[in-house]
């Protein structure tokens, strides 16, 4: 059988776009002075991770056989293309991610040798499993560029943030830190999540229960990445850590009431608000519920909660309110991307609700007045309804959906029964 090309642009449109954006990124980095897609996948630890997620796809999902044993027994050789390209001198960093893209590189041979080897229907089923399998990478490998972008724009509204939490009453940041710091080794977990979390989030889409749905989790979290690095823009925030140094994360300093945004350094990317770990890892934990296995879906949700409090605890960490803002947006990108509810009016309200909420938010830190003349039981009241409000939406809709598949399946049922009669 022959594959169409027409037929794999339309079945995997968002990879296409990518790919055709990747010659543009490039350019553009290269007219500006700023880290290209190319150098990204080799340099980035998230770009480097993304890549070598091909390899734990082929291991998981690649046809059995003498291709498949030879692959995995080979990928104890990447260990050596580090001390073949890097002086002895490199850094340890460096080494791994050129470990990384050497196992990426691996997982990517097995699934172009499986394509070639494959007739028929199983070619078509490699080609897809190929193209799904660097969809990941590919997208990672314009994080680079994003950062950089970002991180020329000025000023950054920090101190609007660290004003309202002030308003809340704890300092949620310092405390992430120093809970962070007390319960290692817990910690160290909580970081190799952090860092690793592409992982988590293609184990999570090879746990669905259909390909069409592990595409939408892997264009969600692709969706997500895109809307957040948008957002950056919307309302630059650099975290407590950039913002208040040398002082953080020991304390604080004493802010005005309502303080003016500040200009700080363009080494530092303006990446805060909202957190996008806490999106990806929502994302993972809403799409846990579709895996088999209950011991499954349970590591992947401990994988997601120790994520997020990475994203608080970590010495260069977030905002309290970068992890509140991120719920919608991860409430609206998992409804519209995966669970297609943009379909009926409740998931367009869903959508649209929990897109205006991430909005107003950041449009209220830009602002500043309104949001910082709030008393404490106001503020709470925003805090508790931007959480659980999307959540509970999401709680709701879901729990309609397995009830309206579970009549249909009833229903099918008693038609063959009636049938047979």
């Amino acid at each position: 059988m022959s594959i169409s090309i027409p037929t794999l642009i339309r079945r995997h449109a968002l990879l296409a776009a990518l790919v055709a954006a990747l010659p543009v990124a490039e350019i553009l980095a290269d007219r500006m002075g700023g880290p290209g897609p190319l150098v990204a996948i080799v340099r980035n630890p998230f770009a480097a991770i993304a890549a070598a997620t091909i390899f734990l796809r082929f291991v998981m999902r690649g046809a059995r056989g003498p291709w498949r044993t030879w692959i995995v027994r080979a990928a104890p050789l990447a260990a050596i293309v580090p001390r073949l390209i890097e002086p002895s001198t490199a850094p340890p960093v460096l080494q791994f991610l050129d470990l990384m893209c050497a196992v990426g590189a691996l997982g990517l041979l097995g699934f172009i040798g499986q394509t070639i080897v494959g007739d028929g229907v199983r070619r078509q089923e490699h080609v897809d499993e190929l193209l799904d399998a660097v969809m990941l990478p590919v997208s990672a490998s314009m994080v680079s560029f994003g950062l950089w972008a970002s991180s020329h724009v000025n000023p950054v509204y920090d101190p609007t943030i660290y004003a309202f939490e002030e308003i809340l009453g704890l300092k949620f940041s310092i405390i992430g830190v120093r809970t962070y710091h007390a319960l290692a080794p817990l910690s160290s977990l909580a970081g190799a999540c952090y860092m690793f979390l592409a992982c988590g989030i293609v184990l999570a889409a090879l746990g669905q229960p259909t390909t069409e749905r592990a595409r939408a989790v892997l264009a969600a979290s692709i969706v997500a990445g895109a809307c957040g690095f948008a957002l950056y823009f919307l309302c630059p925030v650099v975290g407590p850590l950039q913002a208040f140094a040398p002082e953080y994360p020991r304390s604080l300093p004493t802010i005005a009431a309502v303080p003016s945004p500040i200009e700080v350094p363009t080494d530092a990317p303006r990446n805060g608000m909202p957190s996008l770990h806490t999106v990806w890892a929502l994302i993972i934990w809403f799409n846990a519920a579709a895996l088999k296995r209950r011991p499954s879906r349970a590591a992947l949700r401990v994988f997601a909660a120790l994520t997020i409090w990475a994203a608080m605890g970590l010495d260069d960490t977030h905002w309290f309110s970068d992890i509140v803002v991120a719920v919608p947006l991860a409430v609206a990108v998992q409804a519209a991307v995966v669970e297609q509810a943009t379909a009926s009016l409740r998931g367009r309200i869903t959508v649209a609700a929990c897109a205006a909420m991430t909005a107003l938010w950041l449009l209220a830190f830009r602002q500043g007045s309104v949001i910082l003349g709030l008393p404490r039981v106001a503020a709470w009241t925003l805090i508790i309804a931007t959480v659980v409000w999307p959540l509970v939406r999401r709680g709701l809709a879901t729990r309609v959906d397995r009830q309206r598949d579970s009549d249909n399946a009833n229903a099918g049922v008693v038609s063959m029964a009636a049938a047979d009669a």
